[in-house]
């Protein structure tokens, strides 16, 4: 029972705090005006929250060899709800920067408990659940919680969601870590040892080099939604708000489903067509040049195959590599790869908007499709098709 209750309630906190990072970018146009700024200013503090975000979850796995779990992610929480108290009282924007570093850091040393909750606290007939939690939970915040949080901001007021959002995060993050008392702390190699470890494994850089550039794709795409549907269909917060909405339900129909369609038509066949159908429909949708209604909806379909074929990589991460080490470290590359991948993207995606127009950003992200999707291929053909 204690299991379920942390699964649960480990959704609910890793949804809440995910939905409070992403709802930034629909927000585009509203913290910018309480900043007094532009909305690329939106961009760069995306950009340095997923900055730090990394880094926590690059330390996770030093720091739960240092610190009891519960620990790390009951402090996490409680600053992470201090931050957004900052965000959304202040004008000031070193102050803005100083909570999104702080809350990004806290976010990432909570994503390394979770991960350490996969592969050391829970039991095997429960561990294809959790890492359904931590693949989905974070997509499904921002496919449902950021809309929500939009058509909350639209009818009271921006600060409402990020002070909801973060008390959320506490109050669960409370219950979880109750759960997590008898954890006890990993063994640890130093800040960098399992990481080198695990690196000398065959094939598992260009893997998650790929995996980190395809993913600048579908987070780029998010960081820019609200200029990108600003810019090429003239939005306003509660347009863009449903527009996300339909997008997360379709989502939402798929995320628990990848392990079941492996099962049935075959990892090969489940993640090539994924990602095949995904860059034909990109192509259509990334100029924004065709009807509003049909590109929501291309975007929700490619948002679904995205799901597909990430979380089937994921799960068949195990047995593409082989590690009787410390598998947190594992969970924290997955982490690492997607938010780094956001770091950067969204640093870039400032630069380019700002200097030479959103066009330019669309094919990037294009491009970072291609490059991602053609390592992660290159992966496959070499470990795991190998056994199918």
């Amino acid at each position: 029972m204690k299991e379920k209750i942390a699964l649960v309630f480990s959704f609910i906190l890793i949804f809440s705090f995910s939905a409070m990072d992403n709802s930034i970018s629909p927000m585009a146009k509203e913290i910018s005006s309480h900043y007094y700024s532009d909305m690329n200013f939106v961009l760069k503090l995306i950009s340095v929250s997923t900055f730090f975000t990394v880094i926590g979850v690059f330390m996770g796995p030093w720091l739960l060899s240092k610190i009891k779990p519960y620990i790390v992610l009951l402090s996490a929480s409680f600053l992470i709800l201090l931050s957004q108290i900052l965000f959304v009282s202040s004008h000031n924007i070193f102050f803005a920067f100083f909570s999104r570093i702080l809350s990004g850091f806290s976010t990432g040393a909570i994503a390394s408990v979770m991960w350490w909750m996969s592969y050391h606290w829970i039991s095997k007939n429960y561990y294809h659940y959790m890492i359904a939690v931590l693949v989905s939970a974070r997509p499904l915040a921002t496919a449902i919680g950021v809309p929500a949080s939009g058509l909350m901001a639209f009818n009271y007021s921006w600060t409402v969601p990020f002070l909801v959002l973060s008390v959320a995060v506490f109050i669960f993050g409370f219950f979880v870590s109750s759960a997590l008392k008898n954890g006890e702390k990993i063994e640890g190699k130093g800040l960098f040892g399992g990481y080198l470890d695990v690196f000398k494994i065959p094939y598992v850089k260009p893997f998650y080099l790929g995996f980190m550039i395809n993913k600048m794709c579908y987070f780029g795409f998010y960081a820019v939604c609200g200029i990108w549907f600003i810019e090429h269909y003239a939005l306003n917060l509660k347009e863009i708000s449903l527009s996300l909405l339909i997008i997360g339900i379709f989502e939402v129909m798929v995320n628990f489903t990848a392990g079941r369609l492996i099962k049935k038509f075959g990892f090969r066949n489940v993640f090539d067509i994924s990602v095949f159908l995904s860059f034909v429909l990109l192509i259509i949708f990334i100029w924004g040049k065709i009807n509003i209604d049909i590109t929501v909806f291309l975007i929700a379909i490619f948002m679904l195959l995205d799901r597909i074929y990430s979380m089937a990589a994921v799960i068949k991460i195990p047995e593409m590599f082989k590690y009787e080490g410390n598998k947190t470290v594992f969970g924290s590359l997955n982490t690492l790869s997607m938010w780094l991948g956001l770091s950067i993207i969204s640093a870039v995606s400032s630069k380019i908007i700002s200097r030479i127009g959103i066009v330019w950003v669309e094919g990037v992200l294009l491009s970072c499709f291609i490059i991602g999707s053609a390592l992660m291929l290159y992966v496959n053909l070499k470990t795991i098709y190998k056994k199918i």
